[in-house]
């Protein structure tokens, strides 16, 4: 008989740790369930990132940043460079897009500083 009380006592344990197991995962199942929803579905007010350019004279937003280069394009040496070149002209392309860069970039580092104001990304992922 008391084999008998073993093998049942080792069943019930073996039920008892099944079942706490499988309340675990499916717990871990609705928080993921949860987090994948809260990711899906971002708030629009609360939007990190912003598509406008930033000048770096000016540290102003721009929507047109080329257009608005012209400005600056008296007191600003390198954009005068790039302004003389003819207009669809790899160079130029490339000289533009290096200024928009360095006022982006400029922007990054004053926003992730002061911890304030949006982040301008060159590509979502």
């Amino acid at each position: 008989m008391m084999a008998f009380i073993k093998e049942e006592s080792a069943e019930i344990k073996i039920l008892e740790t099944f079942s706490i197991k499988r309340e675990e995962t499916e717990e871990q199942t609705e928080s993921s369930d949860e987090h994948l929803a809260t990711e899906d579905a971002p708030n629009p007010k609360e939007t990190f990132t912003t598509h406008k350019n930033y000048c770096y004279v000016c540290k102003k937003p721009q929507s047109k940043i080329s257009r608005h280069f012209i400005k600056h394009q008296k007191s600003e040496k390198e954009i005068a460079a790039a302004f003389s070149l003819p207009k669809h002209s790899k160079e130029r392309k490339r000289l533009l897009e290096k200024l928009r860069n360095r006022g982006n970039y400029l922007h990054n580092q004053e926003a992730i500083e002061s911890k304030r104001g949006q982040l301008k990304i060159r590509r979502r992922s």
